[in-house]
């Protein structure tokens, strides 16, 4: 098949961070009975912590000009503190900008709206969190017993740990070490997951390449997109276009595998201990069976360029189920 690389360009995307310079003023606040956080942040940092108190306590760095300032500007409605950024205007290159650091208390909700900046979540974050990103970078410890909701446009996410995530990402670079669920709506965006659950039915990917680790379950529909998989627990289905598909290894424990391709070169190695009932039609294409594997055929049709199999995989009784459909490109089971 024809491939197709993704350049991702971060364009404009500049790295701030709060120690390269020295502000020019600092102001420190606390506040009580905060239910929610919403930052409107544009050409600067945030940096979120726990607060060791019930108070939210908030640091402000300003990066004054020579003749003109940014201002902060501060509200408190219905228990939600607003926090925005406000820039003068033809700042004539003058690196005018405030940096912020906050601590808050445990389970205090957070929403964030960032254009060029940072953002980073020094300790695990416990409470219901938004990000809404654009030519930015979000680095997490970790989210803990919560549903996290993110959208990027030209930046990058790094988190070690999340449990429950919603991405919405184009022109984006991704990298999660550990998670739980993930569903994903991406565009041109590479994916780099080493340990993840479930990516949630609805999911879907296109321009990119995904490279993932260990994952028990995936539902996701691709449109050029490589995926690599270096271990498929238990299900996966997928659905693709002008893409490649490749399973390193699947478990002994794999269920089922469903996989309908076209114009995409699919390739899976199985357990050498797993047997499985197979069906598989090809459209214009090629299958290969490694000769490692018992191969029983009850059917075996090929025809005007339509090749239909169907039958056991494996010396012992079935224990999992492969559906694979292709048109216009092979499919190598290994």
């Amino acid at each position: 098949m024809k491939k197709y690389f993704l350049l991702i360009g971060f364009c404009c995307l500049a790295v701030f961070r709060l120690n390269a310079e020295a502000s020019s003023r600092i102001e420190s606040k606390s506040f009580s009975n905060v239910k929610e956080i919403r930052f409107d942040q544009v050409l600067g940092d945030i940096v979120v912590k726990e607060s060791d108190s019930q108070q939210t306590q908030l640091e402000i760095h300003y990066y004054d000009g020579k003749k003109k300032k940014p201002d902060c500007r501060i509200s408190i409605h219905n228990n939600i503190l607003y926090i925005r950024t406000i820039l003068p205007e033809k700042r004539k290159n003058e690196k005018i900008k405030i940096n912020y650091i906050i601590a808050i208390p445990r389970g205090i909700a957070l929403s964030v709206d960032l254009e060029y900046g940072n953002i980073e979540i020094n300790d695990a974050f416990y409470g219901d969190f938004k990000a809404k990103l654009a030519y930015s970078e979000l680095e997490a410890k970790a989210f803990v017993n919560t549903q996290p909701s993110i959208s990027c446009k030209y930046g990058k996410i790094e988190i070690r740990s999340v449990e429950d995530l919603t991405l919405k990402t184009e022109y984006s670079e991704v990298e999660i070490d550990k998670a739980g669920k993930l569903e994903l709506k991406s565009k041109y965006t590479n994916y780099r997951v080493k340990t993840v659950q479930t990516i949630l039915p609805g999911s879907y990917a296109k321009y990119g390449v995904f490279k993932i680790g260990s994952i028990n379950t995936i539902n996701i529909e691709l449109d050029y997109v490589d995926l690599f998989i270096d271990t498929v627990e238990k299900k996966m289905d997928v659905k693709c276009a002008y893409s490649e598909v490749e399973i390193k290894t699947t478990s002994k424990q794999l269920k089922d595998v469903n996989l309908n391709g076209s114009y995409s070169d699919l390739s899976i190695k199985l357990h050498p201990e797993l047997s499985a009932v197979f069906e598989i039609d090809l459209v214009y294409g090629d299958l290969i069976i490694s000769r490692n594997h018992e191969v029983k055929y009850k059917v075996s049709e090929e025809q005007n360029g339509r090749i239909e199999k169907k039958g056991t995989i494996g010396s012992k009784s079935p224990s999992a189920h492969i559906i694979v459909s292709n048109q216009y490109a092979d499919v190598n089971i290994k």
